[in-house]
């Protein structure tokens, strides 16, 4: 499994970057035993980075839904005074496109992907 930590250009400190193609392995029969490494180094970097809120899988997959082709998922650590929390954004067709994000970090918007959304307005 691999991820990678990068100088933030987009929040503060550093992020974490997941690969669309590391996080399509994972999630695959011959990546499984692999899962549990990548949700470890991301509850790593949450607690790493003082985060208030924790990001959980359905939010990387959220995430996911969103990449073209290929892309990245980012981890982003903001701060508020004392409070830090994590952000999630995609990288993809040369746009950052936010996933999850908060103004002050307790309420959080979450950017539904097209194909979530058509799940969603399906459901009774």
């Amino acid at each position: 499994m691999k991820v990678e930590y990068v100088t933030s250009p987009i929040g503060g400190g550093t992020e974490l970057y997941i690969s669309a193609a590391e996080y399509k392995r994972v999630n695959s029969k011959d990546g499984w035993s692999d899962r549990q490494n990548l949700m470890f180094a991301v509850r790593s970097y949450t607690q790493t980075n003082q985060s208030r809120n924790k990001i959980k899988s359905r939010d990387l997959e959220e995430a996911f839904r969103h990449i073209k082709k290929d892309g990245t998922i980012v981890l982003a650590t903001k701060l508020a005074g004392e409070f830090a929390w994590c952000e999630i954004y995609v990288i993809t067709d040369n746009k950052i496109i936010p996933v999850l994000t908060s103004s002050d970090g307790e309420n959080v918007n979450i950017n539904y992907s097209e194909k979530t959304k058509r799940e969603l307005n399906r459901k009774p």
